[in-house]
């Protein structure tokens, strides 16, 4: 029998990068994201969820078949929806995500560091800016890093 794991940090930023993330409710958003990823991805285990005003990290556990790009989008579809018609007040300047999203693999043996490094989101974006801390995570990975043009950061 094959067995099957693939763990995936995978990071998505609001459009241009924009600060719409209300920080005093960004927890509330996770739980909602975690709660929709939990019941229809029951293959996905999140380890850690974190993030800034205008991008969320993740680390997913995936054991057999899961489809990162549904879930990336099903996760956006509902952090949309909590933020534009749960609790619009939370987020009133909210208008979508960015289309574009960037997923690495991580090691089992790097499980640790990379959950540090995600829990320490706002630590690291105090004087960092996502779109360089992108362009670090794709030289690093050799891929090409995502256009940057219409971030506002």
């Amino acid at each position: 029998m094959s067995q099957i794991c693939h763990i995936y940090h995978i990071v998505f930023c609001t459009q241009y990068s924009q600060k719409r993330i209300a920080v005093e409710h960004k927890s509330d958003l996770y739980l909602y994201m975690l709660s929709m990823a939990s019941r229809r991805y029951p293959k996905a285990h999140i380890i850690i969820m974190n993030g800034t005003a205008n991008h969320i990290h993740l680390l997913v556990k995936c054991v057999g078949d899961v489809s990162i790009p549904d879930l990336v989008r099903d996760l956006k579809r509902t952090g949309s929806y909590f933020m534009k018609h749960v609790h619009p007040e939370w987020f009133p300047l909210f208008t979508k995500w960015k289309s574009e999203y960037a997923s690495f693999t991580c090691s089992p043996l790097g499980v640790n560091d990379v959950v540090n490094y995600i829990k320490n989101q706002e630590e690291h974006h105090r004087e960092g800016k996502v779109r360089d801390e992108l362009m670090r995570m794709c030289k690093m990975a050799d891929i090409d890093a995502p256009e940057t043009s219409d971030d506002e950061d």
